[in-house]
């Protein structure tokens, strides 16, 4: 890693106030890098300032431009996901890129129990009823004793599995490689995923997007699950075809979805996704970027780039995260 006592380093987090406020913070934090440190909103700043830059701290960051960054050694992704850096021929030739983990845990952990419980009390139909004044008595269902399994036991799906484990779920979970994994009862390969899905009544994703993961549930998967059970999907719209998720539903092989994420975005107003029954559709927050979160982590690993440390959640572009 190189190293140096005032690398210059760029913020460009797509939003003018947050990098105000991140440029705020950081001069506060390392005031001797102060003068090294500014902002770039829009091309002509970003093409402008790029090539003087060693670090570049970015969130949806334009990555044609990213051929400008000739100086650059280190880019800090301000988020988990990578894949729209995936295959690009722009990026710098030995450029370190480096992502956040552990700081969407909890807000994502909270979203998919908000809306398992959801389901579970039928939140819809009796918001329905009250929106109609209607007074009948509905059956709410129980989280408690039912199944979760979870696609993806990294820090965020780990997360996910404390959360169900302590309002009294039984958790499963597929990740790639083998071994235990804490709260998660039984841990499955992705290759055994077909035989996790029977025994789930929720389906929580959180894989990120790979050639692996992309389209990983198909049809066929939909059909091996329960026609009572919910998919609850934050992690990539491609990890399932649109027209498979919607025959899934219409279909009763599950019983509904909560979706954040989509492969258009925003989800066009003409998609069948909107008007299907038992189905929430958010547009994308469940693990929506808090500027105060993103400090601590960028700061640590600015310390090790300056002492010339290996960073930090260094991302691999071969397998995708």
């Amino acid at each position: 890693m190189h190293s140096g006592l005032h690398p210059s380093i760029l913020i460009h987090s797509s939003l003018p106030d947050e990098d105000a406020f991140l440029l705020a913070e950081l001069r506060h934090a390392r005031p001797e890098l102060a003068a090294s440190i500014q902002t770039a909103n829009g091309t002509e700043e970003v093409t402008a300032r790029l090539p003087e830059a060693q670090i570049l701290w970015a969130y949806d960051f334009p990555v044609e431009l990213l051929a400008h960054g000739t100086q650059l050694r280190w880019f800090q992704v301000m988020g988990a996901g990578v894949d729209h850096l995936l295959g690009r021929t722009e990026i710098p030739r030995g450029l370190v890129i480096t992502n956040v983990k552990g700081v969407f845990g909890p807000s994502m952990a909270e979203y998919a129990l908000a809306y398992m419980f959801a389901h579970a009390q039928r939140i819809i139909q009796v918001r329905e009823q009250q929106e109609q004044r209607v007074w009948e008595q509905l059956e709410p269902g129980l989280l408690h004793g039912k199944t979760a399994g979870i696609v993806g036991l990294g820090s965020i799906g780990r997360e996910v599995a404390q959360l169900c484990a302590a309002v009294g779920l039984r958790v499963l979970g597929a990740k790639r490689t083998p071994g235990d994994v804490e709260h998660v009862e039984r841990v499955y390969t992705t290759a055994e995923l077909d035989a996790m899905l029977p025994e789930c009544d929720f389906l929580i994703l959180c894989v990120p997007r790979t050639p692996q993961t992309t389209g990983l549930m198909s049809r066929a998967r939909y059909q091996r699950m329960k026609p009572t059970s919910v998919v609850i999907n934050m992690a990539r719209g491609s990890l399932t075809p649109e027209a498979d998720l919607v025959e899934a539903i219409e279909q009763g092989w599950i019983a509904g979805a909560a979706i954040d994420v989509f492969v258009t975005e925003p989800l066009p107003p003409d998609s069948p996704l909107w008007s299907l029954p038992n189905v929430y559709i958010t547009p994308h927050i469940s693990g929506v970027n808090r500027p105060a979160d993103l400090i601590p982590p960028f700061l640590a690993n600015l310390d090790r780039y300056l002492a010339g440390q290996t960073l930090d959640n260094v991302v691999d572009l071969r397998r995708g995260y």
